[in-house]
């Protein structure tokens, strides 16, 4: 199972997620749905390096009340044109993800990066290099970097399974955060796990559909004072 696509391929994904962080007692859930755009920008035996460009996010109102929803949708529109840089292995992992986050952006948006990166995570499919028939497991190690600060990502996959143009599978995942700076303060700590099930098809780079779940925390250090949020998402992916 290897990526196979071209140079200039293209491919729209829409993540629809429903994202609860907790933060000094006070709890947030926002549902929204944030589409994506993937190109690819070069072909090589060794990577399969793509442009990542977020479009612009939809709260939708839940429990909200309207100021709040209006709020939100403002914040998370800073989203809009936020690019990722992405370089795959041929198999599907992730040997290097960057994502710039504007120094203007509110701290919503940095932890909105940071849900859809433990969401991505359940998301993305690393195949092993040897070949392997329904039922097989294996574990991918993958990092990535939000706003200059590197998760590492020890992945569990199962197939469960296989046709002549694509694959489904069953995955669980662990992350841990490297402390470091970021615009929403310094990273102290992080970690966090997801699992999902994914269905992939041949010529594209995400899944067709996926849907996963992921809870996690993080302790930031903000003007001197440490600050500590907790999050919990779902999700549902589809690619065209």
């Amino acid at each position: 199972m290897l990526l196979q696509v071209e140079e200039g391929h293209t491919e729209t994904t829409t993540i629809e997620m429903t994202a609860t962080t907790t933060t000094a007692g006070q709890e947030l859930t926002l549902p929204m749905t944030v589409p994506f755009t993937t190109t690819v920008s070069a072909v090589s035996d060794t990577a399969v390096d793509a442009e990542v460009v977020y479009g612009q996010p939809t709260v939708e109102p839940g429990d909200l009340p309207a100021d709040a929803v209006a709020q939100a949708q403002a914040s998370v529109e800073l989203l809009d044109g936020t690019t990722a840089t992405v370089s795959y292995a041929p198999n599907g992992t992730v040997l290097t993800s960057e994502v710039e986050v504007s120094p203007d952006a509110p701290d919503l948006v940095s932890r909105l990066l940071d849900n859809i990166s433990s969401l991505g995570y359940a998301s993305l499919a690393a195949f092993p290099d040897e070949e392997v028939g329904v039922g097989a497991r294996w574990r991918a190690t993958t990092t990535f970097t939000v706003g200059g600060v590197e998760q590492s990502v020890v992945s569990t996959y199962r197939l469960t399974a296989l046709s002549d143009d694509g694959y489904e599978l069953a995955m669980t995942g662990r992350s841990t955060t490297t402390p470091g700076d970021t615009v929403g303060g310094k990273v102290l700590e992080g970690s966090g796990t997801a699992r999902g099930t994914l269905v992939g098809r041949t010529g594209l780079v995400s899944p067709l559909t996926s849907q996963g779940s992921g809870r996690g925390r993080t302790v930031v250090e903000v003007g001197g004072q440490r600050v500590e949020t907790s999050y919990r998402t779902t999700s549902r992916l589809t690619t065209r």
